[in-house]
């Protein structure tokens, strides 16, 4: 009963009639039946009688063989040569007689020789089956046992996952091989009662003793494969049967229901056992197929023992299921303090920095490495996540989401490890982030919550970005990208709003300050439309602030003398565009039209109402008045004295020429 009955009886009952097919199968294939080779042998037209008519030609062949032998050993005694010596001669022709008698009585001895085989291993099954009345009454065994444990089975092949599958694959391939080395085992028996004759002549021949040795061992194997192969068949259905039995009117456990299961298909896997026992030929047919450096049998088990420590390995990973919160489970499971604590949050972040090394050299990582849409996928936990994420915080159309979705997958999916390593790589190629709040927001949702991973994902990012020449993506410095990204987890969690637009343009800004307006406009264009958008929107919300009465004056002369800085900044880019390429001149271009009103409006009043001209020598900025200029106020010298420092070129280290 149950709700998968439905499914698992006819399961279970296919599985059962199998096994008997199979039983059958293998009793009758071993079973040699003497009147199909020995019987009728007179009748004409017969396979009985073909196989005498072979038979009887090489007896003789063999027996002239023989002949022949005898004749030059007596003849050249005779005569005196040395051909034989004469202790061979005294050795071999009593040999001579038995082997002629044992040549014209090999049909008859075979048949008989062949009938005892057979009866020996249907004895030896009954003695097993003896003692347990029911087996040997009906000669199977129910396994139709509980869907609890077959259900077990099956979650456990599921959960082993592609390893489960090598099982499958070994059971099909035991098998089939089972089934050829028997049909083999037929053919070769009677190919073997044929040339029986010429075995029998070459062990008295000199020098040709190792033919007959080598059909004497080929044919005990075979004729022994029938009583070994039933013995462990026989030993699998009574164990079975035992840990199947109910006892005391109820029902056997679990485990021994698991127990019997195993018990009574292990046989089959124990096939090539038998194969290896039977010496000669056929051994070395089932050696090649379970040879240690060539065999399937022992490649499958490699592959099913490499596949489970892979699967036990990304389950303390964090990514052997499609499901983020049973991914984060199993990983905490297996880590010190389950992940929590401030010392548990470090073996956390360790244990997936690991994970993510590991992931990078492999590979999967390798190819990963430059696909700057499929890494940005794998920073999600799941398709249904990464197809949102996609859209939102990196703005990908659909055809752009379906692509790193399928790459995705053909990569091996989502996990905590593959998260990490996607967020530092992104930065590393110097176009994964296009702008810092994608950064940041990266870092803070991959970390989950995580204080020390939350750290390092901000460290890592922030110098692989100063690496990649990103500088637009440093924030001015490690410490104010990690406070970007750890305000970016509190609104994750819930406990903060995360930072502003105006927070990411201030950031932006002040990164840019390191570095001159030909080394800027001289790098990607992605950099230039960041660095010009957020300059304009950052001069624009200062002139704003200083004008809040709401705030101190202290307050609004800060927003003034920064405002002044950014406006010194992008007098520099105006300065130096000529240096630029067509596209970046066109952000310079935008920029100066969006703050056109900023530059000859509030600067200008700021600046004493004064034209300002470039100097072409210095490249300094000029006004038409002096600063001692009575009518100009002490603020605006000072003003006038910060924008003259703002707007003056730096020299780029990399060209000396460059003003």
């Amino acid at each position: 009963g149950g709700s998968l009955s439905w499914i698992l009886c006819p399961v279970i009952k296919l599985a059962q009639d199998a096994a008997n097919q199979v039983d059958d199968f293998i009793t009758n294939a071993l079973n040699i039946d003497v009147s199909d080779i020995f019987a009728n042998n007179e009748t004409s037209g017969t396979p009985q009688n073909a196989y005498y008519t072979a038979w009887n030609s090489f007896r003789i062949i063999s027996l002239a063989l023989l002949v022949i032998g005898g004749l030059v050993m007596v003849i050249s005694q005779a005569l005196g040569y040395e051909i034989f010596d004469a202790y061979t001669v005294r050795r071999v022709l009593p040999r001579l007689l038995v082997a002629v008698m044992g040549i014209a009585l090999a049909w008859p001895m075979l048949k008989y020789f062949i009938k005892f085989f057979d009866v020996v291993g249907f004895d030896i099954r009954n003695l097993i089956y003896a003692p347990f009345v029911p087996i040997a009454q009906s000669g199977h065994i129910s396994i139709g046992t509980s869907l609890f444990t077959w259900g077990a089975v099956i979650a456990g092949g599921i959960f082993v996952g592609f390893a489960g599958l090598t099982y499958i694959l070994t059971a099909l391939l035991a098998i089939f091989v089972g089934f050829l080395i028997l049909v083999i085992r037929r053919v070769a028996i009677i190919m073997l009662v044929i040339l029986s004759p010429i075995a029998i002549a070459s062990y008295i021949l000199p020098n040709t003793q190792r033919i007959w040795k080598l059909w004497r061992d080929n044919f005990l194997g075979l004729m022994v494969m029938f009583p070994i192969i039933s013995a462990f068949i026989a030993a699998g259905h009574v164990f079975a049967a035992v840990s199947l039995s109910h006892t005391g009117g109820a029902g056997a456990s679990t485990v021994q229901q698991m127990i019997g299961i195993a018990a009574y298909f292990v046989p089959y896997f124990l096939l090539p056992v038998t194969f290896r026992m039977a010496s000669g030929a056929i051994g070395n047919i089932a050696g090649f197929v379970n040879d240690r450096h060539r065999g399937a049998f022992d490649r499958l088990k490699g592959v099913r023992g490499n596949a489970t420590q892979r699967n036990m390995q990304r389950m303390r990973d964090g990514e052997r299921f499609n499901n983020a919160a049973l991914n984060n489970l199993t990983a905490r499971a297996t880590t010190s303090r389950f992940g929590f604590g401030a010392q548990g949050q470090a073996a956390y972040q360790q244990k997936l920095e690991a994970a993510a090394a590991r992931h990078a050299k492999s590979e999967h990582g390798m190819v990963s490495q430059f696909n700057d849409n499929l890494l940005r996928s794998q920073t999600f936990a799941n398709e249904a996540e990464a197809r949102q994420g996609l859209a939102e915080e990196f703005g990908l159309n659909e055809a752009e989401i379906n692509q790193a979705i399928a790459d995705t997958k053909a990569n091996g999916g989502w996990g905590q490890a593959r998260a990490v390593h996607a967020a530092k790589q992104l930065a590393r190629t110097g176009t994964g982030y296009k702008t810092l709040d994608q950064a940041t927001r990266t870092a803070a949702r991959v970390a989950g919550g995580n204080e020390s991973m939350l750290d390092d994902l901000s460290g890592s990012i922030y110098y692989e970005s100063k690496g990649a020449g990103r500088w637009d993506l440093t924030a001015g410095g490690a410490g104010d990208f990690s406070k970007l990204a750890a305000a970016e987890a509190q609104s994750l969690a819930g406990s903060g709003t995360g930072p502003s637009v105006a927070d990411y343009h201030a950031a932006t800004v002040k990164a840019s300050k390191g570095a001159d307006a030909v080394t800027i406009l001289r790098g990607k264009p992605q950099e230039v439309e960041t660095l010009t958008q957020s300059l304009g929107d950052h001069a624009r919300a200062l002139h704003l602030r200083s004008q809040d009465t709401t705030l101190s004056a202290a307050q609004r002369q800060a927003a003034t003398d920064e405002f002044i800085d950014t406006m010194g900044q992008i007098e520099q880019l105006k300065q130096s565009k000529s240096y630029a390429s067509q596209t970046n001149q066109e952000h310079v271009n935008t920029l100066l039209n969006d703050t056109e009103d900023l530059r000859t409006g509030v600067l200008t009043e700021l600046l004493g109402n004064d034209t300002a001209t470039v100097d072409p020598t210095t490249g300094r900025v000029r006004f038409g008045r002096s600063n001692t200029d009575p009518s100009l106020t002490q603020a605006q010298v000072d003003n006038r004295n910060r924008y003259e420092q703002a707007s003056a070129p730096r020299q780029n280290p990399n060209d000396p020429n460059m003003p």
